[in-house]
């Protein structure tokens, strides 16, 4: 499947009596049932996904943020439903490096499987997600002021003994890519199955500044032109969702 391009959905409809959630016309739920076409109805995620002073916080000074309930779990159930069909139907495709004429695998250095989210067809599930993804963006534009206005994002999937050597985002050529975002959907995680992200310090790149497992509903944000970051050898299956808040330049 070829990279969509960057989603630039619609705004959402607001019922001025919901406090900011999202009304069923626009998105039918936050929360969602597996197995079922749309979801349940569920509640607003507003006090959820809104209180992010301690994201803007740790962006701002360390470059970085961790956070254990950032997204709603209905989306991550949504989310790691949607990947494991694609991964029973072998929907995934081997992930490359580089960048144009330039991609290549190298399976020493990059080992995850992936498939791009199309956000102008999505899913029932990629829906509910696109609909967190544009109220979280209207959040983050006016406190970080990096001229976020889009975001792309693909399924990622681990095989055991697959890794991610050390690199940073941001290609050489271009610098549309501002966050990076990963969401990880792995349930009962254990120290001894590896896989961790490891971020390194924004002014000293070889000093190790976090060790994150890939614990299901875990979310880490990070800035794509300045932290460096590697996916360690993983033990067993490792599912995610990675991504990246972009602006349009």
């Amino acid at each position: 499947m070829e990279r969509p391009l960057p989603a630039r959905i619609p705004r959402p409809v607001f019922d001025s009596h919901s406090r900011g959630s999202v009304t069923e016309s626009y998105y039918p739920s936050w929360d969602y049932e597996p197995g079922t076409p749309f979801g349940k109805v569920g509640g607003p995620v507003y006090k959820t996904m809104m209180n992010i002073e301690a994201l803007v916080k740790d962006l701002k000074t360390k470059g970085w943020h961790h956070s254990e309930n950032l997204v709603p779990m209905g989306i991550c159930e949504a989310l790691l439903e949607q990947l494991q069909m694609h991964k029973d139907e072998s929907e995934l495709t081997k992930a490359r490096i580089g960048q144009g004429v330039e991609l290549q695998i190298q399976k020493e250095i990059r080992g995850d499987f992936i498939r791009w989210i199309d956000f102008s067809n999505p899913t029932p599930q990629e829906k509910l997600f696109a609909g967190w993804l544009d109220l979280f963006l209207q959040k983050l534009r006016p406190e970080l002021l990096l001229g976020l206005s889009d975001f792309e994002f693909h399924y990622a999937f681990y095989p055991p003994q697959a890794q991610y050597e050390k690199h940073i985002d941001v290609f050489k050529k271009g610098s549309a890519r501002k966050l990076s975002f990963v969401l990880y959907l792995n349930r009962n995680w254990s120290p001894e199955n590896g896989g961790e992200l490891v971020l390194f310090e924004e002014q000293q790149t070889d000093i190790e500044a976090r060790r994150v497992a890939p614990h299901f509903g875990h979310a880490v944000l990070f800035l794509s032109d300045t932290i460096y970051h590697q996916v360690n050898f993983t033990n067993r299956e490792r599912f995610s969702v990675t991504g990246w808040l972009r602006n349009s330049h």
